[in-house]
């Protein structure tokens, strides 16, 4: 198969929670990501991640579930399973990027709080 999206569970969250636990883990430690790295992950969470949710109940977007979208809800595995959003809302919200208040606000909508994620997304290379 060709490039296929892997944002959502399964690999694309597991992959966002290694890298949010990775940032965590390494703040203000010389092991700290470079800031081009930052621009990557911002891109990944912030520009792409994010808007492939619904709010305010932080579930995936079906279209971005993939083939998990098969499991039944209550047979999901706890990381990847369903369509809900696993991810951890406070390491999000302690994400040290030059884009802090935008992860604070990801944070408060991964907590159902109702901030409104405003606008649209075209994602040109994928099919979703």
């Amino acid at each position: 198969h060709g490039p296929q999206l892997y944002n959502g569970p399964s690999y694309g969250e597991s992959f966002a929670q290694h890298v949010l636990d990775l940032f965590g883990f390494t703040s203000n430690t010389s092991y700290y990501p470079a800031p081009e790295r930052e621009v990557v992950v911002d891109t990944f969470l912030l520009d792409g991640s994010q808007w492939m949710m619904r709010y305010p109940a932080a579930l995936w977007d079906h279209s971005a579930i993939g083939r998990q979208i098969s499991i039944p809800y209550n047979e999901a595995p706890p990381i990847g399973g369903g369509n809900a959003c696993l991810l951890d809302p406070n390491q999000i919200a302690q994400m040290g990027t030059k884009r802090h208040e935008e992860y604070i606000n990801f944070s408060l909508r991964l907590q159902h709080k109702n901030l409104p994620l405003v606008g649209n997304k075209y994602f040109d290379s994928v099919s979703y």
